[in-house]
């Protein structure tokens, strides 16, 4: 990821892909290893009560599958708002103070 600075200044846009990356990453990775262990445990075999069923086996993945198509859905969606929300709050402090980047800005990550 390449953050954009102009005159010192962080842009926005830029803060805005770092929070939304970050929230993605973050919680769209503690979500898959729950769906995970959510598959592993009805493919086990045992009872599962889904909305007040009891399924087990292959129903049980039946019937989460809803959750298991839309859960990425709405991490996305959460990320944009969140950073949407973080960045309005970035542009209001950065009327009042300026958001200075100090350092050495490279193109290589690495180096």
């Amino acid at each position: 990821m390449k953050l954009s600075v102009k005159d010192g200044n962080l842009r926005l846009r830029s803060a805005f892909k770092l929070i939304f990356f970050g929230w993605l990453f973050g919680i769209g990775g503690f979500f898959v290893v729950i769906l995970f262990l959510m598959t592993i445990i009805a493919l086990a075999g045992g009872p599962i009560t889904v909305n007040g069923e009891t399924v087990s086996g292959s129903a049980a993945l039946v019937q989460m599958l809803p959750m298991m198509i839309f859960m990425p859905i709405i991490i996305v969606l959460q990320g944009a708002m969140f950073a949407g929300l973080m960045v309005l709050g970035l542009l209001v402090y950065r009327t009042f103070r300026p958001i200075r980047v100090d350092g050495v800005i490279s193109g290589d990550v690495f180096s």
